[in-house]
């Protein structure tokens, strides 16, 4: 079960506020109640949290990437270089945690959210996690892309504010 990159420990109470945040979710979820008991498979329910838990990840990673190399990088310093540093770890533990979600995702997932789908009132939207895994893949590498043109832009600011600097100190 993933983290939230926001969140130090594992907290299940912000990984089930994340799933519900999404009204599709709670149709699917309580579709599966019948008589007060649960009959979704616990599988589906387990890969609709994660998936849902990778996608806010993404969206966490984006904007804190995106602050770093679009805003702060205007001041550039060694510190913004680590701070690049440390999201791009965090990214890549993230493509290789949701390549293995997806190597484990049972095809049976699908097929069950298939059953819940027809059965629900009208014609609902359902997220199937294989489908938002494989679009926080996508993502995550043009978030890749751009964390390291951020570093490459940062390394040439750096160098032409030390330039300035040796600039100005010259007599």
């Amino acid at each position: 079960m993933p983290k939230l990159v926001d969140h130090a420990e594992l907290s299940l109470y912000w990984s089930l506020h994340h799933l519900f945040s999404h009204p599709w979710h709670y149709h699917v979820l309580s579709s599966g109640v019948q008589d007060g008991h649960i009959k979704l498979n616990p599988d589906i329910i387990l890969h609709l949290l994660a998936s849902s838990t990778w996608a806010t990840n993404l969206r966490i990673l984006d904007h804190n990437i995106k602050q770093t190399g679009l805003e702060d990088i205007r001041r550039p310093s060694i510190s913004i270089n680590d701070t690049l540093h440390n999201q791009r770890v965090e990214l890549l533990q993230m493509l290789w945690h949701v390549k293995m979600t997806l190597d484990w995702l049972p095809p049976s997932v699908r097929t069950e959210l298939d059953s819940v789908k027809a059965n629900l009132p009208g014609s609902k939207y359902i997220g199937y996690p294989d489908l938002i895994l494989h679009d926080v893949l996508e993502q995550a590498i043009v978030l890749q892309k751009l964390l390291m043109d951020c570093s490459t832009i940062l390394m040439s600011s750096i160098s032409v504010t030390e330039a300035g600097s040796i600039q100005e100190q010259a007599p």
